[in-house]
Order: C-alpha cells, then structure tokens, then sequence
C-alpha cells in the first residue's frame, strides 16, 4: 500500500510541478474523461449548450452561497419531478409547473390554503383504494403457482422473478436510474398500469419489489415480477385501482441504464 500511495503521490507532484508548462494537464486529462461519459447523445446542439452552461456554473460556484443556494434548488427540483412522475402512475396527475410555483410560496411562508397535517390528510384520501380488499389466501396461491414455475426464481424477500427473454451487460444499482416499459397486472389478469413510450425511473423511490427485481435485470431483456404486497402497496392499496394486499404482476423490458 506504502508503494502505491508513495507513487500516486509522485505522479501528482509531477502533475503540479508540471502543470504552467502543460496548460493543467491534470484538469484537461478530467474534464476529457468526464466528458466523454456523461450522457448527452440523445440531446439536441442547444440542449447541450444548456446542460453544459449548467453544469459550468455548478462547478464554478466556490464560495457563493447564493449561486450554490440555486443549484440546490434545481437539483431538488428534478428530484420532486421524478417523484412526480411516479405519482401520475397512481392516478395523481399534478402539474410540475403548478406544484413547483405553490413550493415556491410555501418556503417563503405563504398560506395556501393547507396545513402539514391537513395536507397529510388529502393525500392520504387520494391514495385510499376504492376496491375491496383481496383475499390473502388467493394472493398467496397466485404467488406460490408462479413460484413453482421452472424458469421461476424466488428472492429471500418473497419476490418471484422470471427471464422471458435474457438481456446483456451490467445491472442497475439501487442509486441509479433505468429506462423501460411495463405492463403491470393484478393477479386476476386486469391491466392496472402500463407505459404507451418508455419512462425514466430512479430505483431508490420506487416499491421494494419493483426495485428489487430492475436490480436483477439487464439491459434489452424482458422480465416478470410477481410482487408480492409486502413489497409493493401492502394492506393500503394505493390509486383506487390496487386493492389492499393485492400481489402484483409486472412484465418489464428495460432498455437502458441512466448515469
């Protein structure tokens, strides 16, 4: 360890040593190797031109509390927005303009018209199934029926998982976000959720199941998911489509692996 430490040591003192007469070598050779993985192929000249102006100012903001204040607040930003679109899938549909203008009012300590406690409890109402709840007993057949499939594997959460078809490379960590499309069922067979164009999702805010089982997954396969609901909306439901422990069934093809 003493070596290679000595010999990082070395190299960066010959970097610095170094560095009036190669215009900052150390810089250059970063901001080449950074540069050529942060994914900015699907966006357009102008797009690019922004992210990079973004990006600029997030790496030159030093010691300026207001301008570090800002890229907070845009990081935080994107963060809601995902969250956002995870919550349109439950029949939530509120608009990121409106919901970011009302955030704006309530950080400066305008009244809009709720309480933390009240607006607990409107979300919570939302969010209540208006179905019956299933019986445990069907869940538990459906589930253990999927469970004894020979292409079947089961996780020491419950979670019941199946290759359809086998994709390659890497699979997605916990901190990172995926592409794909989905078809997502009850167990009867009833559709209750599916995507008409593939969607962006960050695993960390997703159900434990479905989380679980993209961790499995590789790029440009097709797999199955049968969540049971200890690890999806459990004895709550959620939407007023899913009924309170209710196991799901997903079908998903993931296409990519965001930075």
């Amino acid at each position: 360890m003493k070596s290679i430490l000595a010999s990082l040591f070395m190299t960066l003192t010959v970097l610095a040593a170094n560095a009036v007469e190669t215009g900052d070598s150390l810089s250059r050779a970063l901001a080449t190797y950074w540069g050529s993985v942060i994914p900015v192929r699907d966006m357009t000249p102008a797009e690019v031109e922004r992210f990079s102006k973004g990006l600029e100012e997030s790496m030159t903001a030093g010691n300026d509390t207001l301008r570090q204040a800002y890229i907070r607040g845009v990081l935080y930003g994107v963060r809601l927005r995902t969250s956002l679109g995870e919550m349109t899938a439950l029949g939530m549909d509120a608009k990121a303009a409106e919901v970011g203008a009302a955030i704006a009012k309530v950080l400066k300590g305008e009244n809009i018209g709720f309480t933390p406690e009240s607006a607990q409890s409107y979300l919570d109402s939302l969010l209540k199934p208006d179905v019956e709840p299933v019986s445990a007993e069907s869940q538990e057949k459906f589930i253990a029926e999927e469970a004894a499939k020979e292409d079947a594997v089961t996780t020491p959460s419950g979670l019941v998982f199946q290759t359809i078809e086998a994709g390659e490379g890497a699979t997605p960590t916990r901190d990172q976000k995926v592409k794909i499309s989905y078809v997502a069922k009850l167990s009867n067979g009833e559709v209750f959720d599916s995507t008409d164009e593939p969607v962006v999702f960050d695993l960390i805010n997703l159900i434990p199941g479905f989380s679980e089982g993209l961790t499995m997954m590789k790029p440009g396969g097709t797999y199955r998911l049968i969540i049971p609901a200890k690890l999806g909306y459990g004895d709550h439901g959620a939407g007023g489509v899913i009924p309170p422990g209710a196991a799901l069934d997903f079908t998903v093809k993931i296409l990519s692996i965001e930075n």
